[in-house]
């Protein structure tokens, strides 16, 4: 199991709440979706994209009580890491109260945290390297890729919604293509209905195929299958609709 893309705790919660994501000034991006992070004993769990194993963080900074800096050591891609997170209150105003609360909760289990040695043992080969399997299967040799899907509804900006929900994993080959897949299909089943649904589709379509065409090699027939199904299909379904509504 990675250990910097955990399950989400149900137990041993210490520490929980809702937080924004912010940039190294405390500026929050109010384009990204907020996060309901928890901390436990060992992790902190920020999004089903990322956990941060509190052994592996090497300062917590504080920006005058407006955002939170979380400096870390990610050992699976061997790089220094940081996320800036920041709480708002029910009127939309920065919780410094609640940032401080998140501040020293980090710092006081960091002292009791497991070893990042230990969190990782599992998961090294007999040189010492790291070798982890897919997350969904556990099969070896894996890759990180990041697929996702796209909702859009109504006609934006009079009224409308839309939404792109990407997920980041280790996956082997076959569930990465799976992956690709079933993304697709779900744009090409919700993404398409308002604007910039028309637009943005068939984009978010071919940047799933694009990124499993980087990370695992290409393939013509996955490439062809997975643009069918995201673009040929709602294209497809959209004509006969409207032949259906011109022929009545």
């Amino acid at each position: 199991m990675n250990p910097y893309r955990m399950p989400k705790p149900r137990e041993g919660v210490i520490f929980t709440g809702h937080f924004c994501v912010a940039d190294e000034k405390g500026r929050i991006d109010d384009s990204a979706e907020g996060v309901r992070l928890r901390l436990t004993q060992d992790y902190l769990w920020i999004s089903r994209n990322l956990t941060v194993p509190l052994a592996a963080i090497l300062r917590v900074d504080n920006l005058n009580g407006k955002a939170i800096g979380i400096h870390f050591r990610h050992e699976v891609q061997d790089q220094l890491q940081s996320v800036w997170l920041a709480a708002r209150n029910w009127l939309g105003l920065r919780h410094i109260g609640r940032n401080l609360a998140l501040q020293h909760h980090i710092e006081a289990a960091r002292r009791t945290a497991s070893p990042i040695e230990e969190l990782l043992k599992h998961v090294r080969d007999e040189s010492g390297d790291l070798q982890l399997g897919c997350e969904v299967c556990g099969a070896k040799p894996t890759a990180d890729a990041e697929f996702g899907w796209f909702f859009c509804f109504g006609v934006l900006p009079i009224a409308g919604v839309y939404r792109w929900t990407p997920v980041q994993q280790l996956r082997c080959r076959k569930h990465a293509v799976r992956a690709c897949l079933v993304n697709n299909l779900l744009t090409g089943l919700l993404g398409y209905w308002g604007f910039p649904g028309v637009l943005v589709a068939p984009y978010r379509v071919w940047r799933n195929v694009r990124e499993l065409n980087a990370v695992y090699g290409r393939s013509a027939t996955t490439t062809l299958v997975s643009l069918a199904i995201g673009i040929l299909l709602p294209a497809t379904l959209l004509i006969a609709l409207i032949l259906r509504v011109v022929v009545r």
